[in-house]
């Protein structure tokens, strides 16, 4: 895994839902928008993921720290962009 750091658009209606079989554990699912129109599918989980569902909605700019993955980022800091 690489870390990274991405500067973006919320393009998706985040989603909020817990892994299966385990209500302690919640992750948030959402599509960002980069500047070069390449659009990357996100992940955060547990307290990121409350505060992200909490305070982040759909067209906001965000600027996001994280590991790649083969298909999607994993969300480890994040910061709402006004």
């Amino acid at each position: 895994m690489n870390l990274c750091f991405l500067l973006g658009k919320v393009v998706s209606n985040i989603e909020y839902q817990f892994i299966y079989d385990n209500k302690e554990i919640s992750i948030v699912l959402f599509d960002l928008l980069l500047e070069n129109k390449s659009i990357i599918f996100c992940k955060a989980y547990n307290e990121k993921a409350d505060w992200i569902y909490q305070r982040i909605e759909q067209n906001n700019m965000i600027c996001i720290q994280g590991r790649v993955h083969s298909q999607w980022v994993e969300i480890e800091e994040v910061k709402h962009l006004k």
